[in-house]
């Protein structure tokens, strides 16, 4: 599946042109002409994630988990694979995900959580929201109360609210 996530791309509302002919088939035109398709919260790449970009280096962190053993509570040193993401919370309410690379957090109230893959349908942490969405299905996800459904090829949401029930995926 392509990934898509974070805050909008593209206008509001616009219908994308290399979504192709998967936006001209009948149940998309359904759902376009009851003003249902949001392509409010889509992005072109993984490179437009809503997430934390990597801020050191191997040896940095290998030196770090090394030498400063006794102060290893002071700071959190983690790696992300390629196609992943790691959920994290700054202790303070704020919940982040960090992109793939390496990572060093110099805050003892920081909390590393999960990494999981771009492949699974849903992540959920704290207030974000990462969801993939197969081709050839609709995703569904509720914004404020409001039915989001975004359209192909694979958007997926970082909401900044709460998304109580994010829907599996309706095929087409």
């Amino acid at each position: 599946p392509v990934l898509a996530f974070g805050i909008a791309a593209m206008p509001k509302n616009s219908m994308d042109e290399d979504a192709g002919n998967m936006i001209d088939t009948p149940a998309y035109q359904v759902l376009r002409a009851a003003g249902a398709l949001c392509n409010q919260y889509r992005i072109h790449s993984a490179d437009e994630l809503d997430a934390i970009e990597p801020n050191s280096e191997a040896f940095t962190n290998c030196l770090l988990d090394s030498f400063c053993l006794p102060f290893s509570c002071m700071f959190k040193t983690f790696e992300v694979p390629a196609g992943n993401v790691t959920m994290v919370e700054d202790g303070r309410g704020k919940y982040e995900f960090r992109k793939e690379g390496v990572h060093l957090i110099c805050d003892p109230f920081y909390s590393v959580g999960e990494t999981k893959e771009f492949d699974i349908n849903t992540i959920i942490h704290g207030d974000r929201v990462l969801l993939v969405v197969e081709q050839g299905y609709v995703g569904l996800a509720m914004d404020k109360g409001q039915p989001v459904a975004p359209p192909p090829p694979a958007p997926a949401h970082n909401l900044s609210f709460s998304l109580p029930s994010p829907r599996s995926f309706v095929p087409l």
